[in-house]
């Protein structure tokens, strides 16, 4: 109820939710879960996506997170993370480069997204 007031981008979480779909629970043989949960703290509002699906290995985080940060000398040759990439990007260049997507994730345990934004109230 406390981000009933706030402000955030549009279609922040349909990539992540649908990444969380296809790439998290689709391919495992248990019930998946997806949780959304939005905290404020302070000055920053915190949505998280995460999910209990079959997760990534370290070498897919750390090349997600090199995509999304820029950092991959191939990234233009791999369609490969860029619903979250272009989520990161956007938020970035509306914000600043201290807001954006922290991943984490572990092979059978899914995936946790963080989004950070600044608290921006409704007009």
């Amino acid at each position: 109820p406390d981000l009933y007031n706030c402000r955030i981008l549009k279609i922040i979480l349909q990539p992540l939710v649908e990444n969380a779909i296809y790439h998290g629970i689709k391919e495992v043989d248990y019930p998946g879960l997806i949780e959304i949960i939005g905290k404020r703290e302070k000055d920053l509002i915190t949505l998280t996506v995460s999910d209990n699906g079959k997760g990534m290995s370290r070498e897919e985080l750390d090349y997600l997170v090199k995509r999304i940060e820029n950092k991959e000398e191939n990234y233009g040759l791999s369609r490969q993370g860029l619903g979250v990439k272009n989520v990161h990007e956007r938020i970035r260049l509306y914000f600043g480069s201290g807001y954006g997507l922290d991943i984490s994730s572990n092979p059978g345990n899914g995936t946790v997204i963080n989004v950070k934004l600044p608290l921006g109230e409704k007009e």
